[in-house]
């Protein structure tokens, strides 16, 4: 028996030992599976290269599920009454002033780059004109609920963010409920959506 043992480890030692993985088929030294106790041979059957490959893909599908799974969480999340509450007490502290008026400041700047980036210009006449195309006896009325409007605000029907212009035929009064709630949506989106909540 130790004579058998020197052996191997002669062969062992000279790199004489060899196995053929079992998913490449390749004959490759022992050197190149990984240990495992479990196994009589005490290596692995597959090849360390093909572990690798088969473990990074592996990690990148669960990843990619994982990060699926856990958007799709949050998204709902978001819709409920509870992560509304919350978010409206946060905003009452400190803190969450801070982090609200950070991100207010980041949202404008990357608004007036949308729009003064080479996207189009609308002048204070051209915005007149489409106030008058929208406005009757009784005042200004939102373009999307016809709710008559004090203050209108300016909405792209093409949202800037998904490469809408600045430009006279894309923007209409809009009041303030539904610039909000339409965001960066394009238009049929938002309708959808305002139908299902509905």
């Amino acid at each position: 028996m130790g004579g058998l043992v020197d052996s191997l480890r002669a062969l062992w030692g000279c790199g004489m030992l060899t196995r053929q993985c079992s998913t490449c088929r390749e004959v490759k030294p022992i050197e190149e599976f990984g240990l495992n106790r479990s196994r009589k041979h005490g290596h692995q059957y597959v090849c360390k290269f093909c572990y690798r490959t088969y473990h990074r893909e592996y990690q990148r599908k669960l990843r990619k599920v994982k990060g699926e799974t856990v958007r799709e969480y949050y998204r709902q999340y978001e819709r409920t009454s509870k992560a509304k509450t919350w978010r409206r007490q946060y905003v009452q502290t400190e803190k969450g002033r801070k982090l609200h008026r950070a991100a207010n400041k980041a949202s404008r700047h990357r608004r007036r780059v949308l729009i003064y980036g080479k996207r189009g210009n609308v002048s204070p006449e051209e915005w007149a004109t489409v106030l008058e195309m929208y406005t009757d006896h009784r005042g200004t009325m939102c373009a999307y609920c016809y709710k008559i409007i004090e203050k209108p605000t300016m909405d792209h029907i093409e949202p800037l963010a998904g490469g809408g212009r600045h430009e006279i035929e894309n923007v209409v009064p809009a009041c303030g409920s539904c610039n909000s709630s339409k965001g960066a949506k394009p238009l049929l989106r938002w309708m959808y959506d305002k139908q299902i909540a509905a």
